[in-house]
């Protein structure tokens, strides 16, 4: 008898492969982050992380520059980079959906090996992109209804569904033209310590 997703952990993991490329994807039922106060203080991951902005706008401040990231907009924390997500004070809401996904070291043969190096290079050279097709929020709400169903051959879809979205991700990455690229801010909008401050204030105000 199968299991149902209730008997599921709430994280699932899966390994994907698209030719010469190996993903570890970790991805959640709470797929879709939506928060009044949506605030998350300098922190950092192992994996890669692509946050994609549904709905409203968000400040992202890394080690390397600042960004403002809108709706439609697909944002890659790489690993090991600090990195805080701020809604704007006049935002009303956010809606961002994520997930985490670790690029393996695949020494198959030469051409893998390439292949991975390759991406690695592409994304640890880009943070924020538009996605102008709409492809990523389609995924998403899939995977959202995948989730939802219950059912034991979800799992299945929701694998099939983030192979289809991280094809999507490497055609972006290597196909948008410059002015998908979202530009850093040239002069930060926040020293770290502010931002940390703000966070603090945030946090207090709501466990008051």
């Amino acid at each position: 008898m199968h299991k149902s997703l209730e008997q599921f952990p709430p994280e699932y993991r899966f390994e994907i492969r698209i030719n010469n490329l190996l993903f570890d994807v970790l991805i959640g039922e709470n797929t879709f982050l939506t928060t009044d106060e949506f605030t998350f203080m300098p922190h950092n991951h192992s994996r890669y992380e692509l946050l994609y902005v549904n709905e409203g706008h968000l400040y992202i401040h890394t080690d390397k520059a600042d960004y403002i990231a809108k709706t439609h907009d697909v944002f890659i924390a790489h690993p090991h980079e600090y990195h805080t997500v701020l809604r704007p004070a006049s935002q009303y809401r956010t809606v961002v959906c994520a997930l985490s996904f670790y690029l393996e070291e695949n020494h198959a043969d030469d051409k893998a090996k390439i292949a991975t190096q390759e991406l690695r290079k592409v994304l640890n050279n880009t943070h924020v992109f538009r996605d102008d097709s709409n492809t990523f929020y389609l995924f998403f709400q899939q995977i959202k209804t995948a989730f939802s169903n219950k059912q034991p051959c979800c799992l299945a879809a929701v694998k099939a569904l983030i192979t289809a979205l991280l094809v999507s991700l490497v055609q972006n990455l290597y196909l948008h033209s410059p002015n998908k690229l979202i530009p850093a801010i040239p002069s930060r909008y926040m020293e770290r310590e502010e931002i940390i401050k703000m966070c603090k204030e945030k946090v207090a105000q709501r466990d008051a």
